[in-house]
């Protein structure tokens, strides 16, 4: 399963793992969108009992067919939720990288 777009594989996706990021999600989502570089947004979530899920259902009406979101049942931890993401996006060559609070990692 791939997630497209008028029938066609996304370009550019950023694929975003969550677990209880009910205060995070929405500047991460706002602060990825403003830099106006047609990206698209995947968001894996690990059954957040926090209500993330709910948050990124909503913000999805602000930007129609630019964010996804996948729930998962359980928490299944992050390598995983990265490779569900590669393959729903279809990634065929992926420049990653990661980030937590202290900064990005290449």
């Amino acid at each position: 399963m791939y997630i497209n777009h008028t029938n066609r594989q996304l370009e550019k996706i950023v694929i975003i793992p969550t677990y209880n990021e009910k205060e995070n999600i929405v500047n991460i989502l706002d602060a990825i969108f403003q830099l106006g570089q047609g990206f698209h947004i995947l968001v894996i979530d690990d059954s957040s009992p926090d209500g993330t899920a709910d948050i990124v259902r909503n913000y999805q009406s602000r930007v129609p067919g630019q964010l996804f979101l996948e729930e998962r049942q359980g928490k299944l931890g992050l390598g995983t939720a990265y490779i569900h993401g590669f393959k729903l996006g279809g990634a065929e060559q992926l420049p990653v990288h990661f980030r937590d609070g202290r900064g990005f990692f290449p």
